[in-house]
C-alpha cells in the first residue's frame, strides 16, 4: 500500500513539474540579443539575455516606452526586431517644430531622425507605433505601425 502511494506521489510530482514547465515556456521566452540597438540603449545592449512576456493580455496592454520584440515578414525571411513603443492604439502622432508629439505632449527622448514624419498619424486599434533600428542593416532607423499579432512579446528587464 505504501509503495502505491509513493508511486502516485511521484506521478503527481512529475505532472505538476510538467504543468509548471509548460506554463512558463508558453508564456515567457528567453532571447539572446546579438547586436547593439542604438535606440534601445541603455536598456538593451548586444550580448545580453532578455526575458519576454508573451502573454496576449500583456501585449494588449502595452504602454508608451515599453520595449517589445516583433517580427517583420519579408518574402523569403522573417526578422525579429526590438523596438520602443512610442504610441498606443488610438493615439495621435505628429512632428511639429522639430519635436515628436504624441497626443499633444512632446516626446523628449524621440530620435531626431523621426523628423521625416510629415503627417499626423492616428494609431489604429490593435496596433502600436514603434521606433526601431535593425542590427542587420536591412531596415535603417525607422518607425512603423506594428500590429499586435506581429508582436512576439514585451521585454521584461525591470
Amino acid at each position: 500500500m505504501l509503495a502505491r502511494l509513493q508511486i502516485w506521489l511521484w506521478y503527481a510530482f512529475l505532472l505538476g513539474l510538467f504543468l509548471i514547465v509548460y506554463a512558463v515556456t508558453t508564456n515567457f521566452s528567453v532571447t539572446l540579443v546579438d547586436s547593439d540597438f542604438r535606440l534601445m540603449r541603455p536598456t538593451i545592449d548586444g550580448g545580453t539575455v532578455q526575458i519576454m512576456d508573451r502573454r496576449r493580455s500583456t501585449i494588449r496592454s502595452l504602454e508608451r516606452d515599453d520595449v517589445i520584440c516583433f517580427q517583420i515578414r519579408e518574402q523569403d525571411s522573417t526578422e525579429r526586431i526590438f523596438g520602443r513603443v512610442l504610441a498606443t492604439p488610438r493615439s495621435t502622432v505628429s512632428y511639429r517644430d522639430q519635436r515628436l508629439v504624441v497626443d499633444g505632449h512632446d516626446v523628449a527622448d524621440a530620435p531626431n531622425e523621426l523628423e521625416l514624419l510629415q503627417t499626423n498619424i492616428v494609431v489604429p486599434r490593435d496596433t502600436v507605433f514603434v521606433v526601431f533600428d535593425s542590427p542587420s542593416g536591412r531596415f535603417p532607423l525607422s518607425r512603423r505601425l506594428v500590429r499586435q499579432a506581429d508582436i512576439v512579446g514585451r521585454v521584461m528587464w525591470k
